[in-house]
């Protein structure tokens, strides 16, 4: 499967009534920006926490919203399997190189995953996002 999603430019939108007043407005980094140009930490949209799937093959299509800050932008994939016995997770970055904010991964059993992202420009690079957890049954 190809790695870049339908291909897009950042927007930003302002709505304004007939009033002349803004009533909504959206961007591209979920109002969150860098004060410095490093970039923000990454906002994980899908698959939301604790999602069980039950589907084969096991694809998860993981995406958040883009990291504020100076461009080009690219991020670090890890993704967790829990061990069979215990709490820990075995954890490793699948990809270190991410030019979007999207990664699609095959997942290696019916049991707990989790998995973060990190953004990395030239000045920087953010803290890890949080963790999102997510199951597959059999």
């Amino acid at each position: 499967m190809p790695m870049v999603p339908h291909p897009r430019t950042y927007a930003f939108l302002i709505g304004f009534g007939s009033d002349g007043k803004v009533f909504t407005k959206m961007d591209p980094f979920n109002g969150r920006f860098s004060v410095d140009g490093s970039p923000t930490v990454p906002e994980i949209i899908i698959p939301a926490d604790e999602t069980v799937f039950s589907h084969y093959p096991r694809i998860v299509d993981c995406r958040w919203f883009p990291s504020s800050g100076v461009y080009p932008i690219t991020y670090t994939f890890e993704l967790g399997v829990k061990e069979d016995r215990g709490d820990r997770y075995l954890d490793e970055a699948l990809d270190s190189d991410l030019p979007i904010p999207f990664f699609m991964t095959h997942f290696s059993g019916a049991q707990r995953g989790r998995f973060r992202v990190r953004a990395r420009n030239r000045i920087g690079q953010s803290d890890w996002s949080v963790y999102h957890h997510f199951k597959f049954t059999v």
